[in-house]
């Protein structure tokens, strides 16, 4: 009962972000695979995801000569390919879905999945997948969560919003594993990766970094977006550390910031072999952007990007304390050429494409498809 009640819920949000005047595409799906849950979304957008293939520029000259045409290349893509296979089946199979339906062949979408290794890789700063800036914070009342979703301009515009119920068989005991997930999702790409929050009560966001990485980082080493993916899955700090211990080397790194089902909020460092975790504690408010904090650069060096360092010291400066002054922050467009809220400048071309806040009291989740200190929410998406 509660799933059906779920699944008309989610439709109704669905009808609300896509009638907007800033609309954002939205699906809702329910899939008994994870092929299925592939197929359904391709199949819904097959004309963007080509659209989006085709208009790829970096992916046409540069991500798919290097793993066709060179040696070092075909290394890489093997290792990753084999590290997926063999830790994350059902997420090939979903990407396997997603070529079925779709057109595009695995080998695009899969290079796709690596873009953030790749890019390490082929150490090529233009192609660094840099996203975004959080605040979180905690008080007497509780915690809170502010998210700023940024990505290049290209990509943009073939976002949409996903509400995936998976009903899974558990082959073993043949008992029925149902989950929902409500996440910003990306072209041919596995939901995780941006925001959103499960129906185990765990909402979280995602961090790019830049640790160096070397060609023999990827070997037995999973790729990030994989990992993301398995990470959104979860339902407590706890399970994430399991997932972690269990998995690690990531053949790049990231940060996950999360607000469990109790509240409480953290943020998790993870750069290839270790990860680190920084719980918010009362009266503390915490920004991370797309650099590494709590890992130090002897044991993971990084590269540095000047947007992160801009965003950092601005958020600094403004030190917010309270949820308004949070979402207050996330619009500021003080710094001319690297502001917190990006719109593409001649020096940082990325933009904000969304910003998510939530608060404990509240208990939802507001979007925004505009500046926040000048808009309002497109919607409010209760916690699952």
């Amino acid at each position: 009962m509660r799933s059906h009640f779920l699944l008309l819920l989610l439709c109704i949000v669905a009808l609300a972000l896509s009638s907007h005047p800033r609309a954002l595409p939205s699906l809702s799906v329910y899939a008994e695979t994870h092929f299925d849950l592939g197929f359904q979304i391709g199949s819904v957008f097959k004309q963007p995801f080509v659209e989006y293939v085709s208009s790829n520029s970096a992916l046409k000259s540069k991500y798919l000569p290097f793993v066709k045409s060179t040696e070092e290349g075909k290394r890489i893509y093997s290792n990753l390919l084999n590290a997926a296979v063999t830790n994350f089946s059902p997420y090939i199979e979903e990407l396997l879905g997603l070529a079925n339906s779709t057109g595009v062949p695995f080998d695009v979408i899969f290079v796709l999945s690596i873009q953030p290794e790749l890019g390490l890789l082929m150490q090529k700063p233009d192609l660094f997948v840099r996203d975004c800036t959080d605040i979180l914070g905690c008080s007497e009342s509780g915690c809170f969560f502010a998210h700023n979703e940024d990505n290049s301009a290209g990509i943009a515009k073939y976002s949409f919003w996903l509400y995936a119920t998976l009903n899974i068989t558990d082959t073993s005991t043949k008992s029925h594993i149902i989950r929902s997930y409500s996440s910003l999702s990306y072209p041919l790409s596995l939901f995780g990766s941006a925001f959103g929050m499960n129906s185990l009560g765990l909402t979280y966001s995602m961090n790019a970094v830049f640790p160096e990485i070397k060609p023999e980082n990827t070997k037995h080493a999973v790729p990030r977006y994989f990992l993301n993916r398995r990470l959104a899955e979860c339902g407590s700090l706890d399970e994430v550390k399991e997932v972690l211990d269990s998995m690690l080397p990531c053949a790049s790194g990231f940060a996950m910031n999360i607000m469990d089902a109790t509240g409480l909020a953290y943020n998790v460092e993870i750069a290839l072999h270790t990860y680190n975790v920084h719980a918010i504690e009362k009266d503390e408010t915490y920004y991370h952007v797309n650099m590494l904090r709590h890992i130090s650069s002897d044991e993971v060096p990084q590269y540095v990007d000047p947007s992160s360092v801009h965003r950092l010291a601005r958020l600094e400066a403004l030190h917010p304390t309270s949820f308004a002054e949070a979402i207050s922050a996330l619009g500021d467009e003080q710094d001319a050429e690297y502001p917190i809220f990006r719109q593409g400048t001649t020096v940082d071309h990325d933009i904000t494409l969304a910003t998510a806040t939530m608060n404990v009291e509240g208990n939802v989740m507001d979007l925004y498809r505009a500046n926040p200190v000048t808009s309002h929410p497109l919607i409010a998406i209760p916690r699952l």
